[in-house]
C-alpha cells in the first residue's frame, strides 16, 4: 500500500484523509475522551493515519496509542501495533535534513542540532533509539506471560518526511512512506483470530498515558463487556463476555498454535521457554530436558534474541549434521534476514573446516578412507589380540579410538591407563588397554601414510589454531545444540571462542539421547557450570502414549550422569499433557510382509498430507490440558510432516527406493531445509536428531539390521554431513554380540575367538549390554521424533515346529 504525500489529490488522498480521521476517532474512543493527540505533533498524526489504514473494522491489526509502562516512572510509548507479522513498538521522530548514509550507517542532523550518526553515545538519535529498545524489552516481558516469543516483538523508528529503510541493531528505521510497505511484506506469525488476545495482553502491560484503561475503565478492571479492544477490533470473546484472564489467553494461544504452521507454533512458546530465551547468565550455562521439551526451539530463539540484543555475531552450532540447514531456514523465516545475518548456523566440523581453510591450514578430512584405515588396522593388529575375544566388531573399537581416546584429547598411553572411560560399561584391564593402544597407533600410522585425517583430527587442529591465534570474528555468544554428543576437545574449542563471559557459552541437549561414548565432566574442559543449569520439564511434542512407549524402551538402562549434560534421571518428572493414539506396532513373520505393511501405512497417510490429515485423538477427560488440541477434529499437517527413520543409511536407501517405486516421493534428511513439500522425509535415527514430524515410521525396529552389515555406509555418509553413525547388531541374551562369537574352552583356557572365564567373561557381558543400550537409545531418538502417530515394524519369524 502506497502513502500519498500531502498536496496530492484524487480518491487516494481522500482515502488517506478518511483513514486519518478513522484512526483519530478510534484512538479517542479507546482513550475515553482524554483529549490528547494519539502522537504529538503533525508527524505523529501522519503515522497514526497511515496505520489507521491497517486497523479499520474487519482488519487483523490493532493499534494502541500514547501508552506508558506501569510504575510511578513509566516509560512513554507512542504506538503499539499488533498484526499478523507480530508486535511493533513504534516511535516517531522528524529529522531535517534527511538522514544520509555515511559509512553504511544513517546520519541525522538539522532538527536535532549538529548532524551526526543516529546511534551511539552522544549521537542525535541515540536517546530515541535507546528509549525505543527499552520499550521493546518491556513489551517482550509483557507478552512473555502468554508465551509469545521475543522474536515477535520489533522496535520501529519512523522518521517522518523522508524515504528510509535500514536497520540499526535491532531497530528498524523507516520513513513514513516506507512504513506500510515494510509491514505488509513481512511473513505472518499470528493468525488473525489471535491478534486480539495479544493486544489485550499489551494493553494490560501498557496502560494509557493518562492512567485510564481503554474505554474509560479504571486500572485493574477488565475491558468492559462488548467494548472493542484498542484499535476498534472486537473483544476476544466476541460474545459479550468480559476479557478472559491472561493465563486463559496463554493456554488458548499455545494450544491452538500446535495445529498451525511452523511460524505460528514457534512464535508461541511456553513461558519457561521464553524466560530461558531471554535469561541473562553470568557465565557458561546449560539447558537440559527430555525429548520433546523444546530445547532446539529455545536454542534458536535465544540465538536470535542475543543477536538482536547485542548485535551479534552469534555462533549456533549443532552436533547433528542435518540440523544447520533447517535451523538457518527457520531462523530466516522467524527472525527475518537482518537478524539471521548475525547468526552463523553450522555443525562443529563445518565450522572447523571453514576456519582452518581461512587460515590456509586445511585438513584432509576423508571419513570413508579413515574408516577403511581402521578396518585395515583391525585386520592386522586387532583381530589377533585379546580384543577380538571381547568383541570382534571393529566399530566398537573405532568408537573407543574416536570418542574416548581422541575425543578426550588423550595423546599418550600413560594418560589412557589413568582415564576413567565414562559411558563405557566394560572395564578394560592393563592387557586389554595395551591392545587398544597398539590398535590406535597402527590406525594413526595408516592415516599419516595416506595423508588423511578423521573428524577428531579436524577438531583438534582447529583448537590448536584458535589457541595460536583467535579467529577474527569476535562471537558474542556460542550456543551448542545436541551438546550431549560434543567431545571434550570440541567443548574446549567452543569455550575458547567466548571464554567465561556472561551469556557467552550455552550447552543445550539431553544426556538420555547421547549415542556415542566418551562422556566427561565439563570441568575437564575448563568449563564451570555450577548454578547455571536449567531443566525443561514439559514435553510439548509427543503424546502421552508415544512418550511412555519411548521411555519404557530405555527406562531400565543405567545412565552415566558425569557427562556434559545432566542425565535423564535428573530431569525430574516430565509432564506430557497431550493425549493421542498409542504407537501402532506391527509384528510380521518376514521382510516381504513387513514392507507391504509399511507401504500400506505410508500410502494411507500420503493423501491426507495434501488434504486434512488423519483425525487426532480426543482430549483427555477433564478438558484439554496445556498443549492439547482445543477439541477433536482433524490435524492440518504440513506436507513434509511424515518421516521414515531407519537404523542405517543403507536401510534408508532401500526404503526410499521402495517408496519411490510405489509412487511416493521421498526427500533425504540431509537435503531437507524444513521448507514445505510433498515428499516423505527419510533418513537415519541419528540424522533426525533435533527434528520432529507429525507421523513417524520405524521399519525393522527390532534392534538389528542384519541385511545391512555387508554394505552399510551410514558412518561414511553421515560423517560427511557432520554425523557419525555406527549401527550395532547386538543380540542380547545370547553369546552373539555384533559378529563376535564368544566361547570358553572346556578347561578354561582361551581359544581363538573365545573369551576366558571369570573376569573376561564379565567384560564380554558388559560389552554386549553396552551395544544393546546404544541401540535402544538410538531407537528412542527415532521414536521421540513423532508428534501425532508412530508406526513400528517388527519382523518375528514363527517359532519352528516342536
Amino acid at each position: 500500500m502506497a502513502i500519498v504525500h500531502e498536496g496530492s489529490g484524487g480518491p487516494a488522498a481522500e482515502r488517506v484523509e478518511l483513514a486519518h480521521l478513522e484512526a483519530v476517532a478510534l484512538w479517542e474512543r479507546a482513550a475515553g475522551g482524554l483529549g490528547a493527540a494519539p502522537c504529538s505533533g503533525p508527524a505523529g498524526h501522519r503515522v497514526t493515519a497511515a496505520l489507521g489504514a491497517l486497523t479499520g473494522p474487519g482488519r487483523p491489526w490493532r493499534l494502541l496509542a500514547d501508552r506508558r509502562t506501569r510504575g510511578d516512572r513509566g516509560l512513554g510509548v507512542e504506538l503499539l501495533l499488533v498484526g499478523p507479522p507480530g508486535v511493533f513498538v513504534i516511535g516517531v521522530q522528524r529529522w531535517v535534513p534527511r538522514p544520509a548514509p555515511r559509512g553504511g550507517r544513517p546520519f541525522a542532523g538539522g532538527g536535532h542540532g549538529v548532524g551526526g550518526e543516529m546511534d551511539g553515545p552522544g549521537a542525535p538519535g541515540h536517546r530515541d533509539l535507546a528509549a525505543l529498545r527499552a520499550a521493546a524489552d518491556l513489551a517482550e516481558q509483557g507478552v512473555a506471560a502468554i508465551g509469545l516469543s521475543p522474536l515477535a516483538v520489533s522496535p520501529v523508528l519512523v522518521v517522518d518526511g523522508h524515504r528510509l529503510d535500514t536497520v540499526l541493531g535491532r531497530v528498524h528505521v523507516l520513513g513514513t512512506a516506507d512504513l506500510l510497505p515494510a509491514l505488509l511484506r513481512l511473513p505472518a506469525r499470528l493468525p488473525a483470530d489471535r491478534v486480539d488476545a495479544v493486544a489485550a495482553c499489551l494493553a494490560a502491560a501498557f496502560p494509557p498515558a493518562g492512567g485510564r484503561r481503554c474505554g474509560g475503565a479504571r486500572p485493574g478492571e477488565p475491558f468492559p463487556a462488548g467494548r472493542g479492544l484498542p484499535g476498534g477490533g472486537p473483544s476476544p470473546g466476541g460474545d459479550g463476555r468480559e476479557l478472559f484472564a491472561v493465563w486463559e489467553v496463554a493456554e488458548a494461544l499455545r494450544a491452538a498454535a500446535l495445529d498451525a504452521p511452523l511460524e505460528h507454533w514457534m512464535t508461541f512458546l511456553h513461558p519457561a521457554q521464553v524466560a530461558l530465551a531471554r535469561r541473562r547468565f553470568t557465565g557458561p550455562a546449560r539447558i537440559a530436558g527430555a525429548a520433546g521439551t523444546g530445547k532446539t526451539v529455545v536454542a534458536l530463539h535465544r540465538a536470535a534474541h542475543l543477536a538482536r540484543r547485542d548485535g551479534g555475531p552469534v555462533l549456533l552450532v549443532t552436533c547433528a549434521g542435518t540440523l544447520p540447514r533447517v535451523l538457518d531456514a527457520g531462523l530466516r523465516r522467524l527472525a527475518g534476514p537482518h537478524v539471521a545475518a548475525r547468526v552463523e548456523t553450522t555443525s562443529l566440523p563445518g565450522w572447523a573446516t571453514g576456519f582452518l581453510r581461512g587460515r590456509d591450514r586445511a585438513v584432509a578430512l576423508d571419513p570413508r578412507r579413515a574408516r577403511a584405515a581402521l578396518r585395515t588396522a583391525w585386520a592386522r593388529t586387532g583381530r589377533a589380540s585379546v580384543l577380538a575375544a571381547l568383541c570382534d566388531d571393529p566399530r566398537y573399537w573405532s568408537d573407543e579410538i574416536e570418542h574416548v581416546i581422541k575425543g578426550r584429547g588423550v595423546t599418550s598411553y600413560e594418560q589412557y591407563t589413568r582415564l576413567h572411560r565414562h559411558g563405557r560399561r566394560a572395564v578394560l584391564r592393563t592387557r586389554q588397554r595395551e591392545a587398544v593402544w597398539r590398535l590406535y597407533e597402527d590406525y594413526e600410522r595408516l592415516l599419516a601414510a595416506g595423508g588423511i585425517a578423521d573428524r577428531p583430527d579436524l577438531i583438534a587442529a582447529a583448537l590448536d589454531e584458535v589457541r595460536r591465534l583467535p579467529p577474527g570474528t569476535d562471537y558474542t555468544a556460542v550456543i551448542v545444540d545436541e551438546a550431549q554428543d560434543l567431545s571434550l576437545v570440541g567443548l574446549r574449542l567452543l569455550h575458547a571462542l567466548v571464554g567465561d563471559r556472561p551469556d557467552g557459552l550455552l550447552l543445550v541437549g539431553d544426556g538420555q539421547q547421547s549415542v556415542f561414548p566418551g562422556a566427561f565432566p565439563p570441568q575437564d574442559a575448563g568449563v564451570r557450570l555450577r548454578g547455571r543449569t536449567e531443566v525443561l520439564r514439559v514435553n510439548h511434542r509427543g503424546s502421552r502414549p508415544i512418550a511412555a512407549a519411548a521411555r519404557a524402551l530405555v527406562d531400565g538402562d543405567p545412565h552415566d550422569d558425569a557427562g556434559v549434560l545432566v542425565g535423564a534421571d535428573h530431569h525430574g518428572p516430565v509432564v506430557t499433557p497431550r493425549d493421542g493414539p498409542r504407537p501402532h506396532r506391527v509384528v510380521v513373520p518376514d521382510a516381504t510382509s513387513h514392507d507391504q505393511a509399511l507401504l500400506a501405512a505410508v500410502g494411507d497417510l500420503v493423501p491426507g498430507l495434501a488434504a486434512t490429515g488423519p483425525p487426532r485423538a480426543a482430549p483427555a477427560p477433564g478438558g484439554a490440558p496445556y498443549g492439547a488440541p482445543p477439541g477433536g477434529g482433524f490435524v492440518p499437517p504440513r506436507r513434509q510432516d511424515a518421516a521414515v527413520l531407519c537404523a542405517s543409511a543403507a536401510q534408508a536407501d532401500r526404503y526410499a527406493a521402495l517408496l519411490r517405486r510405489a509412487g511416493i516421493p521421498t526427500l533425504p534428511l540431509h537435503r531437507d531445509d524444513g521448507a514445505p513439500g510433498d515428499a516423505v522425509r527419510i533418513g537415519t535415527y541419528l540424522a533426525a536428531r533435533g527434528l520432529e514430524f507429525g507421523h513417524v515410521f520405524l521399519p525393522h525396529a527390532d534392534g538389528a539390521a542384519h541385511d545391512d552389515r555387508a554394505h552399510d555406509d551410514s558412518a561414511d555418509r553421515d560423517a560427511a554431513d557432520g554425523v557419525t553413525a555406527h549401527v550395532g547388531t547386538a543380540h542380547v541374551g545370547t553369546a552373539h554380540v555384533g559378529t563376535a562369537h564368544v566361547g570358553t574352552a572346556a578347561d578354561g583356557a582361551t581359544t581363538p575367538g573365545a573369551a576366558p572365564a571369570g573376569v573376561a567373561g564379565s567384560v564380554v557381558a558388559a560389552v554386549a549390554g553396552e551395544l544393546a543400550e546404544v541401540e535402544r537409545r538410538r531407537r528412542y531418538v527415532g521414536m521421540t521424533r513423532a508428534r501425532e502417530t508412530l508406526w513400528i515394524g517388527v519382523i518375528r519369524p514363527p517359532a519352528p515346529d516342536s
